[in-house]
């Protein structure tokens, strides 16, 4: 089985340190970054596969194609049981927490700024038991 961890932003900042905290929390060795929903969905389409787990820390608003349309591209090809997304946006508005609650690949719901105890809650998520090794 092989996992991948896939960081989308247009903010390329947000990746830096995305990458930086992903690493500190020894969740991914190398999170494969996107800088938007047409990217990663062109990615996912030419290497997705039922034995393997897809973790995607996904932002809302972004050029060419946002979060959402990401989410329905997914519907296409992917399943809930190995692909799991994580929204992780600016964005507190109740409706977009709602709609991304919605999405059967949604597991949870982050606003930025991104914080490693945020991002270590990732390990409590029953569904992503299998992606992260045993904290030491």
């Amino acid at each position: 089985m092989t996992n991948e961890l896939l960081l989308i932003d247009d903010d390329k900042f947000f990746i830096m340190m995305a990458k930086k905290m992903v690493a500190k929390c020894a969740l991914h060795p190398s999170p494969l970054t996107f800088e938007n929903g047409r990217l990663a969905l062109d990615h996912l389409k030419e290497v997705y596969n039922t034995e393997n787990v897809f973790i995607l820390l996904l932002d809302i608003n972004m050029p060419i194609m946002d979060g959402w349309g990401l989410l329905e591209g997914l519907k296409a090809f992917a399943s809930p049981e190995n692909t799991f997304v994580v929204m992780v946006t600016s964005s507190t508005d109740e409706a977009d927490i709602k709609k991304a609650h919605q999405s059967p690949f949604v597991v949870d719901y982050l606003t930025k700024p991104l914080m490693s105890h945020t991002l270590n809650r990732l390990r409590d998520i029953p569904a992503l038991h299998p992606f992260f090794l045993p904290k030491n």
